[in-house]
């Protein structure tokens, strides 16, 4: 193969349709949903989950992070121009906002699959 190593790990990650989130909320429930590991131009965060399971082809817009997940699912703890009330901790790391979604989808995915992200209050 001419390309190198790294460039085809990180274009693997890209690859995927979606990566599996699951949201601990402390003493709360559990949520989870699909995460694109990019979104189309001119998508919102909100629709981000509906365009994974109605599009077929992989979008090439925009990179997904944790924070707009993170910003679309729990708007009150993490506001997207304010202070953080919370942060994201996976595999006991506390992450930061701009991680990309396939980077921790390829990984920091657990044995399952899923990519676990506990909730925790500031």
């Amino acid at each position: 193969s001419t390309e190198s190593a790294a460039t085809s790990d990180k274009d693997g990650a890209y690859n995927v349709r979606s990566v599996p989130l699951r949201l601990y909320l402390p003493d709360g429930p559990v949520m989870q949903d699909l995460a694109p590991p990019s979104l189309e131009s001119g998508t919102s965060l909100i629709s981000c989950f509906r365009y994974v399971e109605s599009h077929t082809s992989m979008s090439t817009g925009a990179t997904n992070t944790l924070g707009n997940i993170l910003s679309s699912h729990l708007p009150l703890l993490f506001p997207s121009k304010q202070r953080q009330l919370a942060y994201p901790m996976v595999q006991g790391v506390v992450c930061p906002a701009d991680a990309e979604i396939a980077w921790l989808g390829a990984c920091m995915a657990g044995a399952d699959g899923w990519v676990n992200v506990m909730i925790g209050i500031s």
